[in-house]
This record gives structure tokens, sequence and C-alpha cells, in this order.
């Protein structure tokens, strides 16, 4: 049996390697079985850090997440229904499973779960390349199981379902084997196509909070603009209501303008997705996907914006009515249409407004202007709105300018 221990110790790091010797210890006290599974050994097999920590335990005891968390001196954040728990040691976390079974009664139902073997845990996965396990036994420590040919799919560049109702059962498979597939450059075997090709209307089946959280794990894809790609290709977005068309522009814009793992990627990538939208309402998609406030809010201004600039030339307006007409949507959504815009004096006025006009404040404030005679209540907000537009079209460049531009509105207002 072929042992990948030299591959484990080179990419999983210091702590991991810890907590998966501590879970091993643990296991061996508790009398039962620890392996790594999924994608850390796929990502050993490949050279690649792991970024997670994933094993499964076979035959664990009754209470298994709450004892090995008092065993290992870690903490037990969270645990599930699924028989899944993780826990966190000094920094490292570890997604741990008790070795199941499941069955699909419906497409897109929740799974039943049993008690299984490692056999039955690495049948349920979704593809070869994600269903093999190392042991963590003292005496077998690394040596490689792989009963679905998981390390040949990844010499091969792979990605093949177990099973021909893969995606019939679980539908966001069909968004992870995008995913997969642009991360490594990977293709799909010739059958997982043609299941894929079939499945497409299973997305229907799945809950839209489901969806959503895959999705938003392809935007976090350092390759999205590939997985989108495909995703497009197999025609996966019709259901949603509008003709979905992919712009490779706008997702390598994107993912150049928002980093893997940075606050804004998430929500930038929602407005994106809504804009390749060509016929959606503007609060069609947060509807239909039951949309989180924040990212409801990004698609139905992005797709707003659009449908403004497309009567209103943002080029033909001064700088004050530039941001009379975008400050009332969400700086995601602007920054969204600005990286899918094809207009380059279009998306130059936009990256201007996000990155100076919007900065721009006048320096006298409410009680500078009711100081030099503007009454209080309504007239100090219109007094600050007229020094921020005069400061956003610079015919006022300084304190003193303010200074004069206030006397003379009091003055009209007395003449009043």
């Amino acid at each position: 049996m072929p042992n990948i221990a030299g591959a484990l110790r080179s990419t999983l790091g210091v702590a991991q390697l810890d907590v998966a010797q501590r879970l091993a210890s643990a296991c061996e006290e508790l009398g039962c079985q620890a392996y790594i599974v999924g994608g850390t050994v796929r990502d050993a097999l490949l050279g690649s850090p792991a970024a997670d920590l994933d094993a499964t335990v076979v035959s664990p005891p009754v209470d298994f997440p709450k004892r090995v968390a008092a065993f290992m001196g870690a903490r037990l954040i969270m645990t599930s229904q699924f028989g899944t728990a993780k826990l966190e040691k000094e920094g490292s976390t570890l997604d741990l499973v008790m070795a199941r079974s499941e069955r699909y009664r419906s497409p897109g139902a929740l799974p039943d779960v049993t008690a299984g073997s490692l056999g039955d845990d690495l049948a349920r996965r979704d593809f070869a390349i994600n269903a093999m396990a190392a042991s963590l036994d003292a005496a077998e420590w690394g040596e490689l199981i792989d009963p679905h040919g998981g390390r040949r799919d990844l010499e091969l560049g792979l990605v093949r379902a177990l099973h021909e109702r893969s995606f019939q059962d679980d539908a966001t498979r069909i968004l992870r084997a995008a995913r997969y597939a642009s991360r490594f450059g990977f293709r799909l075997d010739t059958e997982t196509a043609n299941q894929i090709e079939r499945s497409g209307g299973y997305l229907d089946s799945i809950s839209p909070d489901r969806f959503k959280h895959e999705l938003e794990r392809v935007f976090e894809e350092s390759r999205v603009s590939s997985a989108i790609e495909l995703l497009s290709k197999w025609e996966m977005f019709g259901s949603t209501g509008g003709d979905f068309v992919y712009d490779e522009t706008s997702w390598s814009r994107f993912a150049e303008a928002c980093p893997v793992g940075s606050s804004e990627r998430r929500l930038v990538g929602w407005g994106v997705f809504s804009l390749c939208f060509q016929t959606v309402r503007s609060n069609g998609l947060a509807m239909r996907w039951k949309l989180d406030h924040d990212a409801s809010m990004v698609s139905m201004d992005a797709l707003k914006l659009r449908e403004r600039l497309r009567v209103s030339d943002l080029n033909n307006l001064a700088p004050s009515g530039q941001v009379a007409l975008l400050e009332h949507h969400s700086p995601h959504a602007v920054l969204a249409f600005q990286l899918s815009t094809p207009d380059g004096t279009t998306n130059d006025a936009l990256d201007e407004y996000l990155t100076k006009l919007t900065l721009v404040r006048p320096d006298l404030d409410g009680l500078d202007v009711i100081a030099l005679g503007v009454p209080r209540g309504p007239r100090v907000g219109e007094a600050l709105q007229m020094l921020k537009n005069a400061r956003l079209d610079r015919t006022v460049e300084s304190r003193n300018d303010e200074t004069l531009l206030v006397r003379q509105f009091v003055t009209k207002l007395d003449q009043e």
C-alpha cells in the first residue's frame, strides 16, 4: 500500500501535524481509528500547503467530539446532526467527521445518515480526487487508502464523479466541479461531463441557502473567471430568470480588484454576478436566492445603476452631479458596475468617484455655518450640501472661499 507520510509532513503545518498526532493518540485511547481525508490528502499529493485539516473517525464511542476535545485539550467549536464537528487547538482547526454512509430520499434533500465504515465514508464523497484517506495509526501512519482511483485522476488532471446519481443527489456538486476544474486546471472525465449536462435542472431542487453558500465559494476561487465560465457553458444559471452572459473581462477585473480573502470580495462578487444577467428584474436575484441584506442591496443597486446609466451619461455631469447620482447606491455595487462596464470613460469616471469624490468634504461644519448666521434647522443641511458641491466642482478652494460662500447664502436668506 502506498505511503504518503512524506507528502503530508511537507504540506501540513507544524500546528496541524501536532493536532493530527493528538487526534491519533486520542483515538488509540478511545478505541477507534482516525484517518486524514479529503482535500487534505488531495493537496498533499499535489504538493500544495493544506488550508484545512480534515479527518474521519471510524467506530467512535458515544459523545466522541466532547471526549476527543477534552483529551486533546482543544476547544469544541461546533457539532452537527450529520456527525461532523469542528475543533480548534492553538490556532489550528480540525474538521472532524464520524465515518458514515448517506442515502438521499429525493434530489436535493439532505441525506439520511447512518454510521459506516471508512469505505462508506469515502464512497459518499463528491469526486474521486476527494475520496482518499491516509491512516493516522502509529504503525501505518501515512498509508494511502484510495479505493476510487483518486491518485490516478490527480495524475491525469481529471475531475470524476463517483456514481451516476451524484449530481441528482446533490446538485451543489456541479458548482464544486467547476471550482476544482478551474482551481487545478483539470478537465471533467467524459461521463461526469455527460452527467452534468443531464443534471442542471436539479439545481432547482436545492435550497437557496445551499446555492448561495456554494456560489460564494466560487467567488473566493483565485481563478473565479474560469469557474464562472464553466458554469455558464454548462448553462447552470438559466433558472434564475434572465439571460446570463459570461464576460471574461468583468470577472478578470473582479479577481484583480478584490483579492481572495478581502472583505469586499463576496459582496462585489454578487454585484458582478448580477450584472451578467441581461433581462433580470432589479430584485430578481435577491428574491430568487433569498440573499442576505447586504448582498441583496449590492445586487439590486448594481442592476438599478445599470438602468440609470442607460439614460444618464455620467460623463456629461459635473462632479457634484455624478456624486448625486451615485451616492445612494452601495459602494460595492458601484465597484461591481465599474468592473463590468466596457466603456472606458465611464470606467474612469466611476474610478474617480470611488477613489476621490467620495472623500471630498468641506472644511466648515455645522457649527461653523451656524456661527456665520445660518439658522438652525434644514438650512444648515442646505448650506453644507452647497459647500460640498462647491468643493466637488472646485468653485471653492479654501476655508476662506467657503466662508464667503456661506455669507452669500445667508445674505440671500435675509432677502427672502
